[in-house]
């Protein structure tokens, strides 16, 4: 709960990061879902960070009990999040533990 992931959201068009205002209009209109999100930062390749309106002050979500599926599920909402080589924040009480161990597969 220390609201990093919704501080630093990364939205795709397709394979390719949203980089500039213009694509994040364009991603608005075609989803309304999108104005839930104002730009936050910049990601050191480029692509924009995005927070989460519904946070408050204390990195809790103030529309907890009507939040979207996408957070419901997070981190389980997109393969892709590991896929792309995404990470988790610093500090984020979420990890990865594997089934099995590399070795098991390639017996």
């Amino acid at each position: 709960m220390c609201g990093a992931c919704c501080k630093t959201i990364v939205f795709y068009v397709g394979d390719n990061q949203v980089k500039t205002k213009e694509q994040f209009e364009l991603l608005k209109k075609w989803d309304k879902k999108y104005n839930n999100f104002e730009i936050f930062g910049i990601a050191p390749d480029g692509a924009l960070y995005f927070k989460c309106k519904a946070l408050d002050s204390t990195n809790k979500c103030k529309v907890y009990h009507f939040r979207s599926l996408a957070c419901r599920m997070y981190p389980k909402y997109h393969a892709s999040f590991f896929t792309r080589g995404d990470e988790f924040k610093n500090g984020c009480g979420y990890y990865l533990e594997p089934k099995k161990k590399f070795k098991e597969f390639i017996k």
